[in-house]
This record gives structure tokens, sequence and C-alpha cells, in this order.
């Protein structure tokens, strides 16, 4: 690690010749150490493990990529370069947080290499170094660097695209444009944005080449050298999922988040009921319900596109005003993330809090450059142009500071640039330098004036996410307190009350968790959580058809919802007065909808030989066995810390169908089989106590008296105090 600026140094000299190499060494070296110190900070807070939405997502699905599912199951939701690097980390030096963070690390130093050798190109030596010592300081890229977002290894390739543009501009040849081709591809199947620089270069080219057969084998190249990269991830969702969508389908429904009557332009929430914790699974059964069709996931993202595209023809003016507000949002300097307050976390790392370096005064600076050199510097207007279309493409969706984050190179750059001409004519000019020290105000103001009022932050979320990261750890103490914070700041916060009456709950204070989740149902009574909520405490106490009369409210507006078939069907099968065939029905009905969920087929198994319908119990724990987890790419527990569907916890599910199928089978003295799925269970999750029960007493029916005996003193060396072990020690060594 220590030697990784050093080798940095190497590749920068052997891509640009370089004289003089001992000032971007210690640039290098000084981000290196900046970034190290920074993530053993990092590593000291809670927040290390408190991941957000996109971290836990991509964190999950790089685990199972390095597990060996590489290919996948269905079309990528997002675009998937970024996860199959840190997949292929993972698959080589484990899954761990830290293998993610040293990732960004390096991406972050060799990005910096890319904003000095863009910069030199673009105007001369010394600027490119002043932009690589700011890039090597700026806060922001520092925090994201350190996220296990894909966002800064976008950058660097938006960088390689760029540099080698620059490259292709003073040497034309065919392997520049295939070059120009192959980074851009990468960049595409990190995130798709970039592909709206396509037509531009293509343009240029012809520009550049006036000749036609000149332009048209440079182009031939370019999109021979883009189409290897794209085609074939358009032909995996072709292949795997029968979907032709060119890289992923998540443009849809960001198109939709950015373009309806509730968007705000930065905040990546939905319309209510739905909010800021929409999930994949609601977002298609609105799209299946009201197309009235099975749908893939290709169409379901045209179809929140089209409901965009309907809002903005019917409310031009609406889209029009929010549409600049978006662009305003790329030029203020305030810093905005969905999933955690930026200017709260600042707060709390040094390095961070009383770093001086804003975008605003990049963005001021900037401004001086392009207007000083706007005729001079043909490269620049190059940049400038690309810099606007790519505003002004990111600006149809939403703003995130991460989304600014791949064009913060041209700024580093333009603001290097217009730094060192201020400075310059500061000794020569008095008169300039007083008009160009009134444009850097007068731009400063402009960014950093709320021109446009921003919403209001998302603090009550973030003391939300804490309390949520705490409640999954099963540390519900303080789980209430984070969310009591967040009732402090908006008591009317969506969930908010819902979270707290969580929390009562689990702690056994029944009334008080009713109290809260009646006020979540005051407040927000299209959102459908908190009738669950409730109708668990009708089923705790005995009051089975109110529960499922409540709980059927949330089945209807989101039927893939399991915590609310495990109430329904807790409260049916507690009902003694219907007949077998009810009961069987309900199960059927809620396992197709979930479409065969391992956890509720678990569920059901235990409720039917709670009833003595063993037969039906092992059909469904059967189907048990069979189950496979919902895909990766588009399922909704992969954005939680506690992901449910984890190779992990699915392994234990599957020890626990054997065990339950080893139980009945026992129960119908199938001691054969009780035995082997008992064997199976154990084998599959070695802390189920009651798996070793079933199998001594299979093996105690079957006078196998040895193996019952080892097995026990097995079971007994790992739990020693378990009395039931104890009792069936008594047994076997008094016969």
């Amino acid at each position: 690690m220590l030697n990784i600026a050093y080798i940095v140094m190497m590749i920068a000299e052997k891509i640009d010749n370089m004289k003089n190499s001992k000032a971007l060494l210690i640039i290098l070296f000084l981000a290196f150490c900046l970034r190290v110190v920074y993530l053993f900070y990092y590593n000291s807070l809670p927040e290390w493990n408190q991941l957000t939405v996109d971290n836990y997502y991509h964190y999950n699905w790089a685990i199972s990529i390095a597990n060996g599912n590489i290919f996948g199951d269905t079309t990528y939701f997002r675009a998937p370069f970024y996860v199959f690097c840190l997949g292929l980390l993972y698959a080589v030096f484990g899954a761990s947080l830290w293998i993610g963070h040293l990732f960004g690390l390096i991406i972050g130093i060799f990005s910096i290499l890319l904003t000095y050798l863009i910069g030199k190109k673009v105007f001369d030596y010394k600027t490119g170094l002043f932009a690589a010592f700011i890039h090597a300081i700026y806060p922001i890229t520092l925090y994201f660097e350190s996220e296990l977002l894909l966002d800064p290894l976008f950058m660097l390739l938006l960088q390689l695209t760029l540099y080698r543009l620059l490259l292709w501009i003073d040497n034309k040849t065919l392997r520049n444009a295939f070059l120009i081709g192959i980074f851009m591809g990468l960049a595409a199947i990190t995130r798709p944005t970039i592909l709206s620089w396509v037509v531009p270069l293509l343009l240029l080219i012809i520009i550049y080449k006036n000749q036609v057969l000149q332009w048209y084998k440079q182009i031939l190249f370019f999109f021979i050298a883009l189409i290897l990269i794209i085609a074939p991830i358009t032909i995996r969702n072709l292949i795997i999922a029968d979907d032709p969508v060119l890289i992923s389908s998540q443009g849809g429904i960001n198109f939709y988040i950015g373009n309806n009557p509730d968007a705000d332009g930065v905040s990546a929430v939905m319309p209510e009921p739905m909010g800021f914790n929409w999930q994949i699974s609601q977002i298609s059964h609105i799209a299946v319900t009201e197309t009235g069709r099975e749908l893939s996931s290709g169409e379901i993202s045209s179809f929140w596109f089209e409901k965009g595209m309907e809002w903005i023809t019917e409310n031009p003016k609406a889209f029009i005003n929010l549409y600049l507000k978006k662009l305003y949002f790329n030029i203020s300097n305030r810093e905005i993330s969905n999933n955690r307050d930026l200017n709260q976390f600042f707060q709390i790392i040094p390095l961070l809090k009383y770093n001086p370096v804003v975008f605003g005064i990049l963005f001021a600076f900037s401004v001086i450059a392009i207007l000083l050199l706007w005729r001079r510097n043909k490269v620049l207007r190059l940049l400038v142009i690309l810099l606007i279309i790519y505003l002004l493409a990111g600006s149809l969706f939403f703003f995130n500071s991460r989304f600014r984050l791949p064009m913060l190179p041209f700024y580093f750059i333009f603001s290097a640039s217009g730094l060192i001409m201020i400075i310059k004519y500061m000794r020569e000019n008095i008169a300039k330098t007083a008009v160009l020290s009134a444009i850097v105000l007068i731009t400063l103001l402009l960014s950093y004036y709320p021109v446009v009022t921003f919403p209001e932050g998302n603090s009550p979320q973030l003391m939300m996410s804490k309390g949520n990261y705490y409640f999954t750890q099963n540390d519900f103490e303080s789980s209430l307190n984070y969310n009591r914070e967040a009732y402090k700041i908006d008591s009317l916060f969506p969930e908010v009350n819902l979270n707290i009456g969580n929390c009562f709950l689990k702690s056994g204070s029944i009334d008080s968790a009713r109290f809260y989740f009646q006020q979540e149902i005051q407040y927000h009574p299209f959102r459908n959580k908190a009738y669950t909520n409730l109708a668990t405490l009708k089923y705790l106490e005995h009051k089975y058809q109110e529960s499922i009369t409540l709980v059927n409210n949330t089945i209807r507006h989101n039927p893939y919802n399991l915590t609310a078939h495990q109430v329904l069907l807790r409260s049916i099968f507690a009902i003694d007065s219907l007949d077998n065939k009810t009961y069987y029905k309900a199960a059927l009905e809620s396992s197709e909808l979930l479409k065969n969920d391992i956890y509720l087929l678990n569920e059901i198994g235990l409720l039917m030989s709670h009833r003595d319908m063993l037969s039906e119990s092992v059909e469904f724990l059967t189907k048990a066995l069979q189950a496979s987890p919902p895909p990766i790419e588009t399922d909704d527990e992969a954005f939680k810390s506690s992901f449910r569907n984890s190779p992990g916890n699915i392994k234990k599910q599957l020890a626990f169908s054997n065990f339950q199928l080893g139980y009945i089978k026992g129960l119908q003295e199938s001691y054969g089989e009780s035995i082997q799925y008992n064997l199976n269970a154990i084998d599959l999750d070695s802390s189920l106590t009651d798996a070793y029960i079933n199998l001594i007493n299979g093996y105690i029916s079957t006078n196998q008296t040895a193996k019952a005996i080892s097995v026990l003193n097995q079971a007994l060396q790992l739990f020693p105090s378990y009395s039931p072990l104890q009792r069936l020690k008594e047994i076997l060594f008094q016969q």
C-alpha cells in the first residue's frame, strides 16, 4: 500500500514522459496519506458499518458474484461494471468493507493522476499540477471514494475517455479512436449517462476529419470498440431474461423520480404512499396492475419513463421550472445526498470539517478561466461543451452530489487555470484584476446564495437510518433513541412513528407500540406498514379477525410483503373454526403471490404441522427445499443491512426446512427419511439444537444406539447446558 503513490507515478512517467515528477509525486503521496488517515478515522466511527442504501446493494451483489453467481438471474437493474470489479476483489481477498474502501482509495489516486494529465494537456504543467492538488484535498471526492459507490470509478473512466480524446485531437489515429470507444464503453456499463456524449464525439470526428473516408474509418473503429464493451451486457440481458435492455433498467424509474407531481429535483422519492423507501417490487406491481399484463424489467422501465413524459407534456411550465431548478442545483455550493446528511457527517470528521475548499470556489474560478480563454483555447471550448451536455442530460433526472462527482475534474482544471490567471493579472494589470475579482464575487454569490430554495434537509432520515441499523442489531434501546431524535426533528415524517412503535413492540411495551402505530396511520393513511404492525398486535391479543382485516389492507397495496402474509396466515391458522381446506387455500394463495418464498413456505410448514396437517406440511416444506431466492439484481432485500436473502440466511432457511421435514417424518415413523433430513439440517446449520434431538431419536428408533450416543456426545460438546440433551443422556445411559 505504501508504494501506491510511487507506482502511480511510474505509470504517469511512462504515459506522459514527464521530466519533472517530484511535485506530482508529493501531491500523490499527500493524497494517499490523507485517504489512509481518513479511512482509519472513519473506521473508528459507528457510521463505518452503517452503510447507506446503495452501499448495501453493491456490497451484497458483489458478494453474490464472488460466490459464483456471475451471470445472474434477470435483467440488470443497475449497470454492473463497478459491482463486478468489487466482486472480483471479494473473490480474491474476501468480502470486507476495508476491501471496498481501499478499492476506492486506489481509484482516487489514479483519478488525481488523470486530472494532472488532462490539465497539463489542456493548459500547461503548472495548471495540471495545481488541479491535481485541488483534487487531492477536495473533501467531497475524499468522502465518495470511501463509500461503496460506483461514481468514483465512473469519474476515472470518464477521465480516461477524455484523455484519449485529447490524444486523438493531436494524433488522429485509429488506435486512439478505438481506445476512446473502449473507455466510453466501460464508463457506460458503470453509468449509462455517458452515452449522452456519443453524438457530440461523432460530430467532433467529422469536424476534425473532413475527408469522408477518413472520418468513416474513425467512427467505425470508435463504434466497434463501444459495441465490444456494451454488447456482452445486452446479449446477457437477452439470454438470461429475454429482455432487450441495452445495459440496465433503472433509467425509467429514475426519470420518473425526477419528473412527477411531487418531484423537488433533489430527493430520490416516489409520490406517496411509496415515498423515500419505495421498492422495486412495488414499482413493478403498479406497472403490471395498470397495464394488465406481466412485464419484463425493460418494459417496467419504459412504463415509468412514459409516466414521466406524460407528466411533462401535461405540465410543461412545471417541468421547465423544475428543470431549471435542477440545473441550478448543479452549480450550487450545497452538497446533497439522499441517504446521509453530508453536512452533519462532515462535522464529525476533522479532515472534512476544516477543509476550506468548496464547490462554490471551484465554480467561481472556473467561470474566470472560461471567460478569459474561450476564444483562444479550442480544447477548453470542447470540454465546456461536453460538461454542459452532461449537465443538461443529468438534469433530466434529479440532482445529487455524487452525480456531480464525475464533472469535478473539469472544475478542478478550470478553477486552477482561473486562479493562476488572476494571480498573473494581479502582477500586471490591476484594473483587469478588479474586474475579474468582481466576477468571482458575483459567481460566488450565485453559487452560495439560495437563488432556488432547497427542500428541507433529510436529517430525520439520517436519524431513522441509524435507528434502523441498531434495530437490525437487536439493540432496541439505541434504535429508539435515534428514532426519538428523528421524531423531534419532524414528528410527522413518514415512518418515524412506525419505527418508534416497532422499538416499543420489540421491548414488550404493547400499549406504547399501539399508540405510535395509530399515529402513523393517522398521519400517513395510505402507507401500509403500520396496518401490518397493528395487525400483529391484534394477533397477539387473539383478535384474529381484526388482524386479518388490517393486514389485508397491506396486501391489497403491496401483495409481495412477506411480513404481511406471515401475519395473515398466523391469524387464519389460529382460528379453530376453520377447516383444513380453508387453511390450505390461504397458504397456497400466499405462497403463489410470493413466488414460493422460502421464509413463507417454512412458516406454512410450521403452521400446518401444528394443525396436524402433516402431509400438507411436507408438500410446502418440499417446495421450500426447491425454492430459489429472488434475483439479486432486483431483490429489494439487498438494499438492507439484514439482507434476508443472503447466501448465509438462505442456507439457514434450508436447514430449517430439512429440520421440520425430519421432525414430521419422525412423527410419521419414516425414520430413515427423518434421519437423512436431520443430517442435512445439521450439515447446513450446526447450531440447530433440536435437529440433534430429532437425529438421536431417529437412531434410537432404528436401534442404532452407537450412532445415537456418538451424536449425543457431539451435541453435548456444542450445547452442554441444553436440558433436552441432558434428558436424552439419562435415557441412553440407563439402557
